[in-house]
């Protein structure tokens, strides 16, 4: 049972901060203002992030979402997703 979720976000946090924390070089005023700007709005992105993630895991969970409930499992068996917190229903003939 891997969390798809946690992993995804994962990524996007790495990403944003790397780009935002590295170390970076320029080449001229007009690349260091566009750098900057940059780096502004990925940290600004990533507190935005953050503020989406607390609302939707602690104040609106999403536990009823149909769609969203086979991104982290997918039942390959009627008993499969039983240990998660998902709610799959499935058809008595397996579709």
């Amino acid at each position: 049972m891997i969390d798809n979720y946690a992993h995804l976000i994962g990524f996007g946090f790495g990403l944003m901060l790397g780009f935002a924390l590295m170390p970076y070089v320029t080449f001229g005023a007009h690349d260091k203002r566009g750098k900057l700007a940059a780096v502004i709005i990925c940290l600004v992105l990533t507190v935005g992030l953050l503020t989406v993630l607390f609302i939707v895991f602690y104040v609106a969970s999403i536990y009823t979402c149909p769609g969203c409930q086979y991104f982290n499992c997918i039942p390959l068996t009627p008993t499969f997703c039983r240990s998660s917190e998902v709610r799959i229903h499935r058809d008595e003939d397996g579709f």
